[in-house]
């Protein structure tokens, strides 16, 4: 991606494909009874809400795409089953990514813009690998907007006197236990009775597979981070920013050769915060699902929102939106702001290997 500008704006959104017409939200009342109640409104339709901010500033920011930190349909994936059969399935079968995505994310500054994307546990089922995961991965040669082309990848974004690499890493690993383990949140599990294989992940070679797809997508990020020369460098997974933060080897990476960002969601709200010196933000407040904590009638609050980032070379300023604003005025809550500088580990100074 080559973008003519010097400053220029992303967005990050996590956590926020509801299942349901109209930014309908999937409902968990045990996350109700939890936090103290539903709050009628923002916890019936908080995709759309979030969504409608979004379309209100893409119309002044004009942001060049969207980084996608998982869980796109909830609450258990495509409702197509995964293998090669879904090679052939045409573009949208189960009419999801119609009602889901593209209904919602269309308008001025927003219409074209690429969704660099990644799978959450609940795109491989939730409580199963069966999902049409794999349906979400063909859907990048037939959209122009939507960009996963394999479980971990990465892109460069090229501006004028910069430039951005952000690599999508495959952390559902976290999720991925031994058959018979922790049932509510295991996706090794054959949930739709179907006794699947996918591309040769099945229910005896689940735990393996995703142990091995973090493993490998560790060694992309490695490989990209040595012959990286962008100024900035974002991580871009679904498991959460701490949880991210505290892997051994992530730690050793960033230490190493540096890089300015994990950018993340899972958990159901917005927060921002930092480990071993690598800044996180998670981001999983996107509607899909109902939040981890409870939304005010007013909007300020941390339950629901997406976050704008502004860029040039010499910092990154991020604003985290809440769902809620004035929609007469076009108005905006953000939570919190903050700004990062570049980091310098590998990018101004010499690595000895």
């Amino acid at each position: 991606m080559c973008i003519d500008k010097t400053e220029a704006h992303f967005f990050g959104i996590g956590d926020w494909g509801g299942d349901g017409l109209n930014g309908q939200t999937w409902e968990n009342p045990g996350k109700y009874n939890r936090r103290g109640g539903k709050v009628e409104g923002p916890d019936d339709f908080a995709q759309r809400y979030v969504a409608r901010q979004m379309k209100k500033l893409a119309v002044s920011a004009d942001p060049d795409f969207i980084i996608n930190a998982g869980d796109n349909f909830y609450p258990g994936g495509i409702d197509n089953k995964c293998g090669p059969q879904q090679a052939t399935a045409g573009a949208d079968p189960t009419g999801q990514f119609g009602t889901v995505f593209e209904t919602q994310y269309t308008g001025p500054g927003l219409d074209g813009k690429p969704w660099l994307s990644v799978l959450g546990n609940h795109d491989y089922g939730g409580i199963s690998f069966e999902a049409g995961w794999d349906l979400q991965i063909f859907h990048t040669w037939h959209s122009n907007t939507w960009r996963m082309p394999a479980q971990f990848w990465s892109q460069n974004v090229q501006y004028s006197g910069f430039s951005v690499d952000v690599f999508m890493l495959e952390s559902n690993f976290l999720d991925a236990k031994p058959v018979g383990a922790d049932p509510g949140h295991n996706i090794c599990q054959d949930g739709f009775q179907t006794n699947q294989d996918c591309w040769g992940l099945n229910l005896n070679s689940c735990f393996r597979h995703f142990q091995d797809s973090w493993h490998a997508s560790l060694d992309m990020l490695e490989e990209g981070l040595k012959r990286s020369t962008a100024d900035w460098k974002i991580i871009n997974t679904h498991f959460p920013g701490s949880a991210i933060a505290g892997h051994r080897r992530i730690q050793e990476l960033h230490s190493r050769y540096g890089f300015d960002l994990l950018f993340t969601g899972h958990t159901h709200y917005q927060v921002d915060g930092e480990d071993h010196g690598i800044p996180w933000i998670v981001s999983g407040g996107g509607g899909g699902v109902s939040s981890d904590t409870k939304p005010s009638i007013t909007g300020h609050d941390t339950a629901y929102g997406f976050v704008d980032f502004t860029i040039n070379k010499d910092y990154l300023k991020y604003d985290m939106h809440s769902w809620g604003g004035i929609e007469e005025t076009g108005g905006h809550i953000i939570m919190k702001s903050k700004t990062l500088h570049r980091n310098a580990t590998a990018a101004d100074q010499p690595v000895f290997v």
